[in-house]
């Protein structure tokens, strides 16, 4: 007899497809080009500024003419990296870096074949709009590269080429202008361009990084034209008086007038912004305090930082009597700190909050700002020195990245770019009132004390005296950062486009 049989049907239930897991295949190109974006930026400043001088005698030019081949591309950049944060999120992350990525080639090109200053000057500026771009772009690369719950870790990556940079710009600027001439800085990043710009070019057809390479849930809207317009030439002026300030004075003509038309502009681009439907900066955007709070701790704590970059050189030339190369190796004391922390500061906000390793490396600075006001003198031990580099270079590698984490946490993922922008903008204005300020500081401290002109020409105990004014408010500024950041919430969820909308007035959503 036929076995009596019984069919049962089983069904499973429905799962969604899940998305592709990140891997060293997928993402090893977008991490690449996010690499080479940050370290363009830290590489073109500083290797540069170590040529400086062979580059004002070849071209026959005064020192405060050729600093110019330094400042045109930081003020450039820093008026136009909220226009391309918006940019890349309205039109692909990928367009606007492959576009940066072939200017920064143009521009490089230029210089190298520049002969003279004019054509120098006009490269350079353009370098200013590569960098915008890859100020913005490449670290929104390298936090798509890993997946969302590692932001912390992706942002320490960016910290680790910050400081790569840093440490070799100086390194190969120095070596190259030395050993083959300071066209070589331009002639060297050019191979290593060609490469990137093809790997960009093919990631998207051979069909490896499609989930990377394009922009996620892309901003349907409109690019604010007024707006940007109205950003570049508002920042422009304002960075050049700050940048300018000391050298050329306050009160004269040239600084006057550049602080003037700054002002205004920025007076008609905050009321552009306040009526427009789509902004390239919403300052509604301060409204919320997950952003809010980070975004100012940052830019205090730039503000900060600078002070060992910009005075501690001239108290280890004019009072230590240090030499050139022993004062680059002790500089370097603190980007390697930088580095070696970075990613110790991304687990340690994976595994609690973006919160505590950011308020830790604050507090380390405000540590560390307040020993060298206390402990420095014009006898000090280098080994002090050392020392006290390291402590800060702990916090800063501490602080930099995770509070930065904090920023890019706070808004939706659609709005990567403008978050990567506004994070770069606060480190350079940080940067650049940072100098203004400590120069002023310092050059008022030292000559009302001295009872001479020339800051610098000062003796030791005059020239400690303006370097502890400086330390003595950057511990008051640093407090104030550590509080700002101590105060933020641990992991608050990032705000949706719907509350960035309900921000705005009524009626005014779609003007």
């Amino acid at each position: 007899m036929p076995r009596n049989r019984r069919h049962f049907r089983i069904t499973l239930p429905v799962q969604a497809q899940p998305l592709r897991t990140l891997s060293l295949r997928t993402s090893f190109a977008p991490l690449l080009a996010g690499f080479i974006c940050v370290f363009l930026g830290t590489y073109d400043n500083t290797a540069l500024a170590v040529v400086l001088p062979t580059i004002a005698d070849d071209l026959g030019l005064d020192l405060q003419i050729a600093q110019w081949t330094n400042l045109a591309p930081m003020i450039m950049s820093a008026a136009l990296l909220l226009v391309m944060g918006n940019l890349a999120d309205r039109i692909g992350h990928r367009r606007v870096l492959y576009a940066g990525l072939a200017t920064y080639f143009v521009s490089a090109l230029l210089a190298a074949l520049s002969n003279g200053f004019a054509m120098l000057l006009l490269a350079r500026f353009l370098t200013g709009i590569a960098l915008a771009s890859c100020y913005t772009v490449g670290p929104a690369f390298t936090i798509r590269s890993f997946v969302p719950g590692r932001r912390a870790r992706a942002l320490s990556v960016v910290g680790i080429t910050t400081s790569i940079g840093l440490v070799s710009g100086p390194v190969l600027g120095g070596y190259l202008g030395e050993t083959f001439g300071w066209r070589t800085l331009f002639w060297a990043p050019l191979a290593i361009l060609v490469l990137v710009m093809a790997v960009i070019w093919l990631g998207p057809r051979l069909r490896l990084f499609e989930r990377l390479w394009e922009t996620p849930q892309r901003l349907e809207r409109k690019f604010d034209y007024r707006g940007a317009s109205l950003m570049l030439f508002w920042q422009g002026p304002l960075l050049l008086a700050i940048t300018l300030g000391n050298d050329r004075g306050w009160l004269s003509p040239e600084i006057l007038a550049a602080a003037a038309l700054g002002a205004v502009v920025l007076y008609f681009f905050v009321r552009v912004q306040l009526n427009a439907a789509h902004p390239t900066l919403d300052f509604r955007l301060f409204k919320l305090r997950d952003f809010r709070l980070p975004v100012l701790a940052a830019a205090l704590g730039f503000t900060v930082v600078i002070i060992n970059f910009l005075l501690l050189p001239f108290y280890m030339s004019l009072v230590l009597g240090m030499s050139a190369f022993a004062i680059g190796i002790v500089a370097a004391i603190s980007p390697a700190m930088m580095s070696f922390m970075a990613p110790l500061g991304a687990l340690w906000a994976e595994r609690a909050s973006p919160r505590h390793p950011a308020s830790a490396g604050l507090a380390l600075l405000v540590v560390g700002t307040v020993l060298m006001l206390l402990l420095l003198h014009t006898d000090s031990s280098v080994w002090l020195l050392v020392g006290l580099l390291a402590l800060t270079g702990i916090g800063l590698g501490t602080f930099e990245w995770t509070i930065n984490s904090s920023i890019v946490g706070s808004l939706p993922r659609s709005m990567l770019g403008t978050s990567a922008g506004i994070l770069a903008t606060a480190r350079t204005f940080g940067f650049s009132l940072g100098q203004s300020v400590w120069g002023l500081v310092f050059t008022l401290a030292v000559t009302s004390r001295s009872g001479g002109t020339v800051a610098l020409e000062a003796p030791p105990e005059d020239l400690m005296f303006g370097l502890r004014a400086c330390f003595a408010i950057g511990a008051v500024v640093a407090l104030l950062a550590f509080a700002l950041a101590f105060a933020q919430r641990d992991n608050p969820p990032p705000a949706t486009e719907a509350d960035i909308l309900a921000l705005r007035p009524p009626g005014r959503a779609e003007r």
